[in-house]
């Protein structure tokens, strides 16, 4: 009876050990120009807006992992294009 005690009491608690998400300031994104097919990354800094092609994506909030955890990482993304009468077209807006 106590073994399981033992068990449940240590498992309890390092489930409940997990390091908090670390805040960045800029977010890294890539993106796939699929006319040549080639790759770009680019940073955008959080809260502002920043141009791929003719799409225009702003993170909102953006957060890692610490080291020592599996690597992964969130971003809450607004992705919108404009018009040709200038108006904003929203096309994601999520993590």
């Amino acid at each position: 009876m106590r073994r399981i005690f033992y068990v449940l009491f240590i498992l309890i608690f390092a489930v409940g050990a997990r390091a908090a998400d670390i805040r960045m300031d800029i977010a890294v994104l890539r993106g796939l120009d699929k006319v040549t097919g080639r790759i770009k990354t680019f940073s955008i800094p959080v809260g502002q807006t920043g141009q791929f092609g003719r799409t225009y994506i702003t993170p909102d909030s953006c957060y890692t992992k610490p080291p020592e955890e599996s690597p992964e990482n969130a971003a809450f993304l607004f992705i919108y294009e404009k018009s040709l009468k200038g108006e904003n077209i929203e096309l994601f807006k999520g993590w």
